[in-house]
């Protein structure tokens, strides 16, 4: 079975509907809405939408990555213009196109970027997985393996100022946000599958993209590692 727990260090469900506060379920990176962004329906329950591309984020403090590490995101986006999706500690993802995404494993140095993905700012929910094990990264899309990189950078675990859906108060992105987590390990690609639908409950949303709605059928068992 997909293990979707283990790890977890940081999972902003963005499901708190009014207020300042990004509840962090782990405890440890509870964030603050800054500038107003409009809550919506999310993934998930509730989501976040970030309509400026000049203000609207979230500061969530000092964060640090570490040497293994697993960002997954949902993302809702008709826009095409680039923006920054979270900052944490130095790992920074960005946006670029509805087909290109950077991803920097220490913003020090230059990023990795992947092109020619399938379209992301079609509307419709994705999610958005970066997996990274010692200097090997793999990038997922809807849980499918698009991307990876051998020999990258290694993730600097040095602490700084961390946010959602901004680099440090700029490049904003433009989009719908949910269920935001952070591992402190590699996921599996059985593991990243578990993300498609994490709550064992919950419905499937209409926005999705047919091949989410087609994986998200499929037994999460250990044979999809």
């Amino acid at each position: 079975m997909a293990d979707i727990t283990t790890g977890l260090v940081a999972h902003w469900k963005m499901d708190e509907g009014t207020g300042t506060e990004c509840a962090d379920e782990t405890g440890t990176n509870t964030g603050t809405y800054r500038y107003t962004p409009t809550f919506v329906a999310g993934k998930f329950e509730g989501g976040v939408s970030f309509a400026s591309a000049s203000t609207e984020d979230v500061s969530i403090g000092s964060a640090a990555a570490t040497s293994n590490q697993t960002i997954s995101l949902w993302v809702k986006r008709s826009a095409t213009d680039a923006g920054r999706v979270i900052l944490f500690g130095k790992t920074l993802i960005s946006i670029n196109s509805g087909t290109e995404i950077t991803y920097w494993p220490d913003t020090s140095v230059a990023g990795i970027t992947y092109s020619t993905l399938p379209n992301i700012s079609d509307g419709l929910w994705h999610n958005l997985a970066i997996v990274q094990s010692g200097t090997g990264i793999t990038y997922y899309q809807d849980a499918i393996e698009e991307d990876s990189s051998t020999g990258a950078t290694a993730i600097s675990t040095d602490a700084q100022a961390s946010y959602i859906a901004s680099f440090g108060g700029s490049n904003h992105i433009t989009a719908t946000l949910d269920d935001v987590r952070i591992y402190s390990r590699a996921l599996s690609s059985g593991d990243v599958r578990g993300l498609l639908n994490p709550y064992l409950d919950a419905a499937i949303s209409p926005g999705v993209s047919a091949r989410v709605s087609k994986l998200i059928s499929y037994p999460l068992d250990s044979t999809q590692d």
